[in-house]
């Protein structure tokens, strides 16, 4: 099993977006799927559709993309022994990838209270203890400490006007990919000269235990 973490889907951010809303909201902590902390903050573009909220329900709705960014197209490369090879000598290295990637969240506050709920949520960014979420579900996130201030956009529908407020952040993500990269055995060589044709023929095996600094086997030509 690999040690490496496993690269962030859209379901993996949302929900831990979610809880973390949940929490700096002040709403207890949701114990079912059906719990009403789930209907306060809900996550965008759900398969079934969005169920609409009254005009004074506080309800957030959230979601994650990822976006374009520079950081994105650098990437660092090495190799490393392959823990899972448990082979003697070894028959394979990992080839592992690492490099940036850039999460975008995207929160919309509805009800009278959905200013301060954004502001709420801008400032607990600042703050330890939702690092400390993220970390304790093991997600690779770390806010980018740039994030506009939210935004009060107000909309007219079915005669009367809806508080609405908007505030988005963005986060990298550390990504480890890995390739497993098979290795030889061994590798035969052959010696050859114009006039005499062959002249060697051996085998260098790769070092393992009981081997040293490699075993040779055939001729002893240049002996």
């Amino acid at each position: 099993m690999s040690t490496y973490p496993v690269p962030l889907v859209p379901n993996n951010v949302q929900s831990a977006m979610q809880l973390a809303s949940i929490s700096v909201l002040g709403l207890p902590a949701p114990t079912s799927e059906k719990d009403p902390a789930y209907s306060a903050v809900r996550v965008g573009w759900q398969q079934l559709g969005q169920p609409s909220q009254f005009i004074n329900n506080d309800v957030a709705y959230l979601r994650c993309i990822t976006v374009d960014d520079s950081v994105n197209r650098q990437r660092d490369q090495q190799t490393v022994s392959n823990p899972a090879d448990m082979n003697d000598p070894p028959q394979s290295d990992l080839q592992v990838w690492t490099y940036m990637r850039v999460w975008q969240t995207f929160w919309e506050f509805y009800g009278p209270n959905g200013f301060d709920h954004a502001r709420a949520i801008h400032s607990a960014l600042f703050t330890q203890s939702i690092h400390d979420t993220f970390a304790a579900l093991n997600l690779n996130l770390y806010w980018i400490p740039d994030s506009s201030c939210p935004r009060r956009v107000p909309y007219y529908e079915d005669g009367q006007w809806w508080e609405r407020v908007d505030f988005e952040a963005r986060f990298n993500e550390l990504v480890t990919e890995t390739t497993v990269i098979p290795l030889a055995a061994s590798v035969e060589i052959q010696l050859y000269e114009s006039q005499a044709g062959e002249v060697d023929d051996f085998v260098v095996v790769m070092p393992g235990e009981g081997y040293g600094e490699g075993e040779y086997g055939g001729g002893g030509y240049g002996s």
